[in-house]
């Protein structure tokens, strides 16, 4: 069975809440929530202390379950247990996993880094999502991320495909069927108006993705 869900990235213009009660008319049964942002100048609708509750009431009125919480940025600067009362939030949400974004090209200090989130997230009972993308320093392609994640060999360390990160770093739907498909944790379909990897690619992947069909 395929369980549908609906980032907070698509919706962000509204608080969690909100975006779950539209999740749920949209017909989903899973959604993504925000419980730490990828850049402190980004203001996102995050899910905290403050609003737990709301957010908890509208998941049981919804019947929706969480499917992963977002997002936990791997920086040269970061400080793995600054993540912790973000994790806490997901395990306390009933969140299946974490995602992680890599945005750091130094071999070493990502793999002590991301094991050290692997830990973590396992504590807290989360799994662990890689999203590979063309955009970051260095492990853009599926093939790449597939190599470093077997090489770290972490068994709650696996890989979220986004389509368009995909498509734009030249992967095919032939790649993702010769990986090890018990890597595959879940798949972000959307869509764009330009599949290039340009320089607005950024600022389309974290605030204007489009429907898929409408692209």
């Amino acid at each position: 069975m395929v369980n549908l869900s609906v980032g907070q990235f698509t919706a962000i213009e509204v608080d969690p809440a909100e975006y779950i009660a539209i999740a749920a008319s949209a017909g989903c049964q899973k959604v993504s929530l925000l419980t730490n942002s990828p850049s402190p100048q980004m203001q996102l609708p995050l899910v905290n202390r403050e609003n737990f509750e709301r957010v908890r009431k509208a998941l049981a009125t919804t019947g929706l379950t969480v499917s992963n919480v977002e997002c936990f940025m791997i920086t040269p600067d970061t400080n793995v247990e600054d993540f912790r009362q973000a994790m806490a939030l997901g395990r306390d949400l009933g969140a299946v996993g974490a995602t992680a974004l890599l945005f750091d090209a130094d071999e070493i200090r990502v793999k002590k880094k991301l094991a050290q989130l692997c830990a973590m997230a396992g504590e807290y009972g989360l799994r662990t999502s890689i999203e590979f993308m063309p955009m970051t320093p260095r492990w853009h392609t599926l093939a790449e991320i597939t190599a470093l994640i077997q090489e770290i060999g972490h068994p709650n360390l696996g890989i979220c495909i986004d389509l368009l990160h995909l498509i734009r770093s030249g992967g095919t739907p032939e790649d993702v069927t010769a990986i090890p498909q018990e890597l595959i944790h879940y798949a972000q379909l959307c869509d764009s108006a330009d599949v290039r990897a340009n320089r607005d690619y950024a600022v389309e992947a974290g605030s204007n993705r489009l429907a898929p069909g409408e692209g």
